[in-house]
């Protein structure tokens, strides 16, 4: 967690509330009493790749002159008991002397870069957060690495950098914030290594692009109104003032929860109910205590 911390919202005695403008104030901040309905917010896949197809969405590139460079590879996939072929992204997989490697027993070559880029996906609404999944076997040697990221114009990236060596496969997650408004996104896959010594590389399957676009929330108004009159003449609404100096008054204390699914810049992922306010009486005042996580209101 990067930001630690909580917010308080007072009522003061002396205030005057008109519900509807606390309402749309709150809104944004992501407290929800217990009147409100949320649908769960999920991840919306926008591109996969398995890497069966002979045909591919990638633009690759690389500085060893073609020779090692991104390419499809059939792999052992264990199941236990048996094995299945499946096939894999390898980045000593393609060029003129990589495509007649095979994997694990292939290894690509010192001072080499190549990239691997997918794109552009277009949000089809407002993305809250957008977030690159892959299961990785990263057999990689000391100084080399893979990175994985998003860029918004398809030439600069930000992301995550991977130089832990692995034999076993292992899921990758990482999310960002940082392209929620950006028209269209690029997803880049770039592995480099230095001029000591090689291994067989990374191997990366089932690549997921996925955007986040939030949930419908609903709000209560509430308002009070004078019965109805038998006169033709529109009885006025009246104005609804509340001092909180009553605790019994009706006003609902407790936790407000919400839908949360996220993965943080560490690859933990949660997904389930959080508590994102807590309600109370305190001190002649009603209290939003709203605790700030990494994640933050959204």
């Amino acid at each position: 967690m990067t930001m630690r911390g909580r917010w308080w919202v007072f009522v003061g005695l002396t205030s005057v509330l008109v519900i509807l403008l606390w309402l749309l104030f709150l809104g944004p901040l992501g407290v929800w009493a217990r009147q409100t309905s949320s649908s769960p917010a999920g991840w919306t896949p926008v591109f996969t790749d398995t890497f069966e197809a002979l045909t591919s969405p990638w633009v690759i590139t690389d500085t060893t002159g073609g020779a090692y460079r991104w390419g499809s590879t059939a792999y052992l996939f264990d199941m236990g008991s048996t094995f299945l072929i499946d096939h894999g992204f390898w980045v000593a997989g393609g060029g003129t002397l990589g495509a007649a490697q095979s994997w694990p027993t292939g290894t690509y070559t010192t001072t080499m870069t190549t990239w691997a880029i997918a794109g552009p996906f277009t949000p089809t609404q407002r993305t809250w957060e957008m977030q690159v999944r892959l299961m990785l076997q990263n057999r990689v040697a000391t100084g080399d690495a893979l990175f994985v990221g998003l860029s918004d114009d398809g030439v600069h990236f930000t992301g995550i950098t991977l130089a832990d060596a692995s034999t076993e496969w292992e899921q990758v997650a990482w999310s960002t914030k940082a392209y929620a408004d950006s028209p269209s996104v690029w997803v880049g896959l770039a592995f480099t290594s230095d001029a000591q010594d090689v291994s067989t590389g990374a191997l990366v399957d089932n690549v997921v692009l996925a955007f986040n676009y939030g949930s419908m929330t609903y709000l209560p108004v509430v308002q009070r109104a004078l019965p109805p009159t038998p006169t033709p003449t529109p009885t006025p609404l009246s104005m609804y003032f509340e001092g909180f100096d009553d605790p019994n008054s009706g006003w609902y204390t407790g936790p407000a929860l919400r839908y949360n699914n996220w993965c943080n810049e560490e690859g933990y992922c949660h997904e389930g109910w959080e508590v994102v306010a807590e309600m109370s009486y305190y001190n002649n005042n009603y209290r939003f205590e709203i605790p700030m996580t990494w994640q933050g209101p959204a």
